[in-house]
């Protein structure tokens, strides 16, 4: 039987750093599983992401520019947890890209 997917995923292995949950500042350093249009995968394994909190977070994305990082910051829900896979799966409420100059980059 084939999966029938509102929207597409890709297996993406990326950094994302949850900067807020709920009105709390935090810092969490997790890796996505994949990412689609409208959410996102990610590790979980030591359960700190519970279903229905707002979240806050970006998401690293590969650059070819150096010295610029490029991120996406993103602002959403979590929906879902699976404690056997070990992650939580947020719902995409907004989201914006950004490029960030990086520190200390060479210059060339």
């Amino acid at each position: 039987m084939a999966e029938k997917r509102r929207y597409r995923r890709f297996d993406l292995r990326l950094p994302v750093e949850v900067f807020k949950i709920g009105e709390q500042r935090v810092k969490l350093r997790l890796q996505s599983r994949n990412i689609s249009s409208r959410g996102v995968l990610v590790e979980d394994p030591e359960e700190q992401l519970e279903k229905g909190q707002p979240i806050e977070f970006f998401l690293y994305l590969p650059s070819q520019e150096e010295g610029v990082q490029v991120r996406v910051h993103c602002r959403g829900a979590v929906v879902r947890r699976d404690r056997v896979r070990q992650c939580s799966a947020a719902m995409l409420q907004r989201y914006e890209f950004e490029r960030v100059l990086v520190r200390g980059a060479a210059a060339h």
